[in-house]
């Protein structure tokens, strides 16, 4: 895994210098990944704990020249080497129906706001932000975080050239100012087990950014937002529901997230 990581990271640098990185050395490799991610936000971590910076630089290489561009190799290894079965990016994963159905529910939210900003309250909506933002040619809002998951989204984001701001949750307290299209795909990737009442704290806690400018779109399991439940999870639900901002609660087919049906 760390040595699939630091693959994502070289490429993800790759893509950013536009050259093949097996003609630099590890010291060179290093300092331009200080360079890019002088906040460890992404790349330095991952390149630094990788191991043999060469060897790694030229399976870089190789990854790029068989793929053709950056991105496709970045996907591949993704696929090979990150999404394995049973890890948590399987576990998430979103079918290609899926990404197409949310990619019509997203687009046409955002027309309604003009030019609004993706925002992911999860931080780690692994493939999906970067599809939704590239297709949408939209700006991504991400709430911070250091999970793997949410570093990998981060490399996607540059990998797709999109131009990405990092808020703090600050407990909760987190603002986002301005038209914003947030999307919560729950349970997150690196909260695969969160239950109900988890769940709809944080839809709560995106719904309190709401107003004229801004919208919401949820995928969670029926188990949390439409299925008879109890205790302080109804509770939660029913006061989200009181609050008069939900347009509609829709039940779609099984499926969407594959290792879950």
């Amino acid at each position: 895994m760390r040595s699939a990581e630091a693959v994502s990271a070289l490429l993800t640098l790759r893509h950013q210098l536009g050259e093949p990185l097996a003609v630099l050395s590890p010291d060179d490799l290093l300092d331009l990944a200080d360079e890019r991610d002088p906040d460890d936000h992404c790349l330095f971590n991952e390149i630094t704990r990788g191991g043999d910076l060469r060897e790694l630089a030229r399976t870089a290489d190789e990854l790029v020249d068989a793929a053709w561009d950056t991105v496709r190799a970045h996907q591949r290894l993704v696929e090979a080497c990150l999404r394995t079965p049973g890890s948590p990016l399987a576990q998430a994963a979103l079918s290609e129906s899926a990404g197409r159905f949310l990619l019509g529910l997203v687009g046409p939210l955002a027309k309604e706001l003009g030019e609004p900003r993706l925002m992911d309250a999860t931080g780690c909506a692994v493939d999906l932000l970067p599809k939704l933002a590239t297709s949408l040619e939209l700006p991504v809002s991400l709430i911070e975080g250091q999970s793997s998951a949410h570093r990998l989204l981060r490399r996607q984001l540059l990998l797709s050239d999109r131009p990405t701001l990092l808020i703090e949750r600050d407990g909760g307290g987190w603002s986002a100012n301005g038209p914003v299209a947030h999307v919560l795909l729950l349970p997150s990737v690196d909260s695969p087990s969160a239950d109900a009442l988890a769940q709809l704290d944080l839809i709560e806690e995106v719904a309190l950014q709401l107003d004229a400018q801004q919208v919401l779109l949820c995928l969670a399991p029926a188990a949390t937002l439409a299925d008879p439940i109890a205790g302080p999870a109804l509770a939660r639900r029913d006061q989200l529901l009181r609050e008069g901002q939900v347009r509609a609660v829709v039940r779609v087919p099984a499926g969407l997230r594959p290792a879950q049906a």
